[in-house]
């Protein structure tokens, strides 16, 4: 190695550590500044020992320290694993939201609830049966008829309401305005930003600095996307990331490679679900492959899911209980003579229930009320048996039989009631409702509990710790006095020496 002379380098010296305790404060500065910012990852400078030079007397001086740069305190292994349970807690979170939701609409045990309304107008019933000419009872079933259907569909409104508010409805211009819709949306404009900062960070680190807060950003934007949608992230050369969904690849560095949109469902099912989520590019469906995430959930508990008891089978089941109750109604009432003996099998008088016109196909739920020609009409409601033995098939004014097969229907067990009564089917729908809302708020419980734990273990690599930060304040400060004064000496000592040669 050459020989030099030392004839400045101590002022080097002193000044090089002057500058590297600055530096260092600044860090402080900065890491106590944004200890409550959410994202920011504590700072570190780092030193190391300058290289030495040898003296013309063959000795070999130290020159000090020298920074060598400001890394971040972090684990990419425990960012990534809270990433994937942020999105299943996302997904958790969402989910026990919407059932609370579903199963507040219908809000049983209740005084007002749909059991009681059923109950009141097989009570009705039994009061025919046993007064089958009185008009006020049959008045009462009429009405309690009326009553019980209203109770029906104003669930059933509330559902669909609620199933148009997650995912719109087969409208093109629904699905925008929807929570799917909005998350769609949501997550395609997280994609830009993040891919925005891997441009800056690449433009960073080509003029060899690494930008930390940008970086800090950038997780932090991760992190809330992977809240709306599980992503995977690949790490690349020069703190890039690359980014894809549902196996598909949303963008690598700065480049957006595909972004999701809405199309139109063709499957059978279609209503469930009236939308389906797919690329831009290559419009490939990936809304089974979502794992995770708000969408999730949303799809779930809109219909998607069918494991679940979601909304979209919640009113399936209350159509399918209508349904089965007015279809057995309206045969008796085909079946049965009215209170003048006469038999109504193909007129005003032959359904007790009417449709709708309106109605085109799929759950009648919302279709189905009392035929108006029994308003004035309440002598044309068949309660008497259609009696082959008896004169006319009548057997009088006083028969009530056909009013006790009316009144059978409550504890019959229907096959497509899933071998149930209509008492049993409701029962079990709603218990598998608040049980499924049940199940989703535990694990909404537990998940936040392991979050917590993960963001402990962050925090104690990645965030700031106040006393700790005012201990290395103390140090580098004291760092930097000791360097003024060593910078001050040979300041002195420079003006001594060129006072004596001048």
């Amino acid at each position: 190695m050459m020989s030099i002379s030392p004839s400045f380098f101590g002022f080097q010296t002193a000044q090089r550590s002057l500058l590297a305790a600055q530096t260092a404060l600044n860090v402080v500065n900065h890491n106590v500044s944004n200890a409550n910012v959410e994202g920011y990852t504590r700072q570190r400078v780092d030193m190391a020992t300058s290289y030495p030079l040898q003296t013309s007397g063959g000795f070999f001086v130290g020159q000090g320290v020298n920074v060598t740069g400001i890394t971040q305190l972090r684990d990419s292994f425990l960012d990534k694993q809270y990433r994937q349970e942020q999105a299943v807690q996302g997904e958790v979170t969402t989910a026990s939201t919407l059932l609370g939701q579903t199963e507040g609409i219908i809000g049983e045990p209740s005084f007002s609830g749909l059991s009681n309304r059923v109950q009141a107008m097989f009570d009705a019933v039994s009061d025919m049966r046993n007064n089958p000419q009185s008009l006020p009872a049959r008045t009462a079933f009429i009405q309690q008829s009326r009553d019980m259907i209203r109770v029906f569909q104003q669930q059933g409104q509330q559902l669909v309401d609620l199933h148009q508010n997650l995912v719109g409805d087969s409208t093109a211009g629904s699905w925008s305005n929807s929570q799917l819709g909005l998350r769609v949306n949501d997550v395609n404009t997280k994609i830009a930003l993040i891919a925005d900062l891997n441009r800056q960070i690449g433009i960073s680190t080509s003029a060899n600095a690494v930008p930390n807060d940008l970086i800090d950003k950038r997780n932090l934007m991760l992190e809330q996307i992977s809240k709306v949608i599980d992503v995977k992230t690949t790490d690349m050369p020069n703190y890039q990331v690359s980014l894809s969904i549902g196996g598909q690849d949303m963008l690598r560095g700065g480049k957006v490679l595909n972004t999701l949109a809405l199309t139109a469902s063709t499957l059978p099912n279609a209503d469930r679900i009236p939308a389906r989520i797919t690329t831009v590019n290559g419009a490939v469906d990936i809304t089974d492959s979502i794992a995770s995430g708000e969408v999730k959930a949303v799809l779930d508990v809109a219909g998607n899911n069918t494991a679940i008891k979601n909304v979209y089978s919640t009113f399936e089941d209350l159509s399918k209980m209508l349904e089965t109750l007015a279809t057995q109604f309206n045969n008796l009432q085909a079946t049965g003579r009215d209170l003048t003996g006469t038999l109504h099998t193909a007129d005003a008088y032959t359904n007790l229930y009417s449709l709708d016109p309106s109605y085109v196909s799929g759950p009648k739920l919302l279709y189905l009320k009392v035929n108006t020609a029994f308003d004035n009409n309440m002598n044309k409601i068949a309660l008497a048996d259609n009696d082959a033995t008896a004169p006319g098939n009548f057997a009088g004014v006083g028969d009530s039989r056909n009013a006790g097969k009316m009144a059978a229907i409550k504890n019959t067990i229907f096959t497509v009631l899933n071998n149930n009564t209509l008492e049993g089917f409701h029962q079990n729908f709603v218990s598998a409702l608040g049980t499924d809302t049940k199940s989703y708020s535990d694990r909404k419980e537990a998940q936040e509990d392991l979050l917590t734990q993960l963001q402990g273990n962050r925090q104690a690599v990645s965030g700031v710790n106040t006393d700790e930060e005012g201990l290395d304040l103390i140090k580098y400060q004291r760092m930097f006095e000791a360097s003024s004064r060593i910078v001050q000496t040979y300041n002195e000592i420079y003006k001594s020496i060129i006072g004596m040669v001048g």
